[in-house]
């Protein structure tokens, strides 16, 4: 009977599977099938899995399988990521003559390409229209609210912060002004629409580190879309290490001092040449090779945060009592905007930590998932928690002065920023990993000094 429902169990997985293949185009490797397990066993809920399933493999639950999105994204955004690209901005508006662009960034994610793209043409093309789209809802909503944490501004440089971005306690909101600039919609890149991906109408196409995730047919598809809507002279940027060759014989590889591009020629048609799978993405990584949880902080050193959390989910399928990839966890699901979830993982993590250590670093995670939320009071509250259970906590110090600070205490929060200045230096290299939010040792030592008031 067992044997019959774990083969049950695996059919639909590979259906789900299949599915996402054929209808969004993604990649859905081997090493993520018990992430669709998980998807499949919190709608099994909801009623009848095979009902479901048939519902995403028909043309009615479109809706349904774009939602999934939000699960299976693996990119991590943040802005400036690529702000080599930006510098050929300027030359691409002079070649069109110092008129307005109009661009169209693939795979926006939460906005931040798309927004560090509007900030790069704010003196050089302020009128120009910039259009974003992406598969999923959730991050759809999270680039149309404009707020970000710090994990997402660890590039931007602090001029570029001032001007565009407000602080509101531990967010930092788009300017008004900047936000208008950009037109969000939900889209999916391989699907046909010829009304929107008509002929010629834009002057830049980013799809940066997307492809890399598609399906070889829907590779093809994907490029004829952007064939047909990229004007002749017009520029293509992808991400770091990304080609086309093999692929399609329309877009020529450029150049520069500054970064590297692909060109829309003046000729060619938008059909792919010979289907050449394995050509636009890298080889497997090694990393795949060790599924252990050393492998979860060796993808968060390299800032491949999706793919971290995806295996941490696939490990605790097997090992629930590790409490370290249990907050892991907990601050991979928070930077990826999942805060209830975060929440619910935090406290189960608090019920099993055994060290004061660990303690501490639980009541920090809950602590800043209510932050998120704004629940500013159950936030200092948790952070008081986990200063009294690790007094050298320096990154809770911190985190209290600037909770502090937003909240009219001053003088607490002077306090608090001094006690995090004579620590910073001491702390745990997988803490700060974990919870410093993409900010090293020295960019914290640095915030120290600069956020205590005058």
């Amino acid at each position: 009977m067992q044997v019959a429902q774990d083969e049950q169990a695996l059919q639909r997985v590979q259906r789900l599977q299949a599915c996402v293949a054929s209808r969004l185009g993604l990649r859905v490797e081997e090493w993520r099938l018990p992430q669709l397990a998980q998807m499949l066993d919190r709608r099994a809920h909801f009623g009848d899995l095979d009902d479901w399933l048939a519902s995403l493999e028909r043309a009615s639950g479109r809706d349904k399988l774009h939602a999934l999105a939000d699960d299976l994204a693996v990119g991590e955004g943040y802005f400036f990521r690529s702000a080599e690209q930006l510098q050929l901005l300027p030359g691409l508006v002079e070649a069109r003559g110092g008129r307005a662009l109009r661009a169209l960034c693939i795979g926006c994610g939460g906005g931040e390409e798309a927004y560090s793209l509007a900030i790069g043409l704010a003196d050089i093309s302020p009128d120009s229209l910039i259009e974003a789209i992406d598969i999923s809802p959730l991050r759809l909503q999270q680039a149309t609210a404009g707020c970000y944490g710090d994990w997402s501004m660890r590039s931007t440089p602090g001029s570029q912060r001032r001007r565009w971005f407000k602080r509101d306690t531990a967010f930092h909101l788009i300017a008004p002004e900047l936000r208008h600039r950009v037109r969000f919609e939900q889209r999916n890149l391989c699907e046909a629409d010829p009304a929107f991906w008509g002929a010629s109408r834009y002057d830049l196409v980013l799809c940066r580190n997307l492809l890399m995730y598609l399906e070889p047919p829907a590779v093809e598809r994907a490029l004829q879309h952007i064939a047909q809507v990229l004007a002749a002279g017009g520029y293509l940027f992808l991400g770091r290490g990304e080609g086309l060759r093999g692929w399609t014989d329309v877009f020529t590889p450029r150049e520069t001092a500054h970064a590297s591009y692909f060109e829309r020629s003046e000729v060619g048609v938008a059909t792919p040449t010979r289907l050449q799978a394995g050509r636009l993405r890298p080889g497997p990584s090694p990393l795949w090779l060790r599924t252990g949880r050393d492998t979860v902080f060796e993808l968060w050193r390299q800032g491949r945060l999706g793919q971290a959390l995806h295996l941490a989910d696939s490990l605790l399928i097997q090992d629930r009592s590790d409490s370290e990839l249990l907050l892991a966890q907990v601050m991979l699901l928070l930077r990826a905007g999942r805060i209830q979830e975060a929440q619910r993982v935090g406290t189960r993590l608090l019920d099993q930590a055994t060290t004061p250590a660990m303690g501490a670093a639980a009541r920090f995670a809950k602590a800043r998932g209510h932050e998120l939320r704004g629940e500013h009071e159950r936030a200092e509250e948790n952070y008081v928690q986990a200063i009294k259970l690790d007094a050298g906590f320096a990154l809770a110090h911190l985190r209290l002065a600037q909770l502090l600070q937003a909240q009219g205490a001053p003088d607490r929060a002077a306090e608090q920023q001094h006690l995090a200045s004579g620590l910073v230096q001491f702390e745990d290299e997988r803490r700060l990993l974990m919870l410093g939010e993409g900010q090293g040792r020295a960019d914290l030592a640095a915030l120290c000094v600069e956020a205590v008031p005058a």
